[in-house]
């Protein structure tokens, strides 16, 4: 069976710089004019070229050899940093046991800018390719003014880099399960986005975050399987759903 071996190696640093706007009293912290934030960071899409490379192979022929993660919060003094170098923080989230919080000035604005380096191989003799994609810096408005926001780092099989500032509960988890580790590919009616599963906690699984309301068709590019189409429903209480492509 044909192995394909993969670094990977990503650095996200992304530079947020607050401006000031009206809030209510209760959502300041005490005694101060900071206000306290939750970001969830998620690679919502594979870069084109990781796929143009691995097209003719299966997940489960793949092997990940190391990732790092790296998020950087700062607006002054102290930079806030979340790193992370578990294959599951790539699939599941940069932080998928626990939402990374931090404190700055309050704000309605945010300027993120962000890089990802890869270096991959088609087999473990073969020098490894390399791939740097940046992301310029660019304002973004937090939406409805949030202080819980995904941040999604956004790739279709159209374009290389995005992000996406989501507030947080007009989000909805899809957590994707195969039978083996597998690419994964979501269509919302305009573009594909690709994934990857991996076998994490006794199942292979990756997450995808949706837009409540919005419609997605999900399909496992290793089966024959028929694809399934679900809508992230409107009702709040209800945050997660599992998609079975076995």
């Amino acid at each position: 069976m044909r192995k394909i071996t993969l670094y990977l190696a990503i650095t996200l640093a992304s530079l947020f710089l607050l401006s000031g706007c009206a809030l209510l009293l209760s959502q300041f912290l005490a005694g101060t004019n900071q206000r306290q934030y939750t970001a969830y960071v998620y690679f919502n899409g594979l870069p084109k070229e990781i796929l143009d490379k691995t097209e003719t192979v299966t997940m489960k022929d793949v092997i990940v050899i190391d990732t790092l993660s790296v998020v950087k919060f700062s607006i002054t003094e102290p930079q806030y940093i979340l790193q992370e170098y578990n294959i599951s923080y790539i699939v599941n989230g940069l932080n998928k046991a626990t939402a990374f919080t931090f404190t700055s000035p309050e704000s309605n604005k945010v300027n993120i800018e962000a890089s990802l380096s890869m270096r991959y191989a088609t087999d473990t003799t073969f020098v490894p390719y390399s791939l740097d994609i940046s992301i310029e810096k660019a304002e973004y408005t937090l939406p409805n003014n949030s202080k819980n926001f995904y941040v999604l780092i956004d790739m279709t099989d159209e374009t290389n880099k995005n992000i996406k500032l989501l507030d947080f509960s007009n989000g909805y988890k899809f957590i994707i399960r195969t039978s083996n580790e597998e690419f994964v590919r979501i269509f919302d009616g305009e573009k594909y986005r690709y994934l990857f599963t991996k076998n994490i906690s006794e199942n292979n699984e990756c997450v995808f975050i949706g837009e409540r309301g919005k419609t997605y068709t999900f399909e496992s590019l290793a089966t024959t399987r028929i694809p399934l189409t679900r809508t992230a429903p409107l009702d709040p209480s209800i945050s997660s759903e599992v998609v079975e492509l076995k």
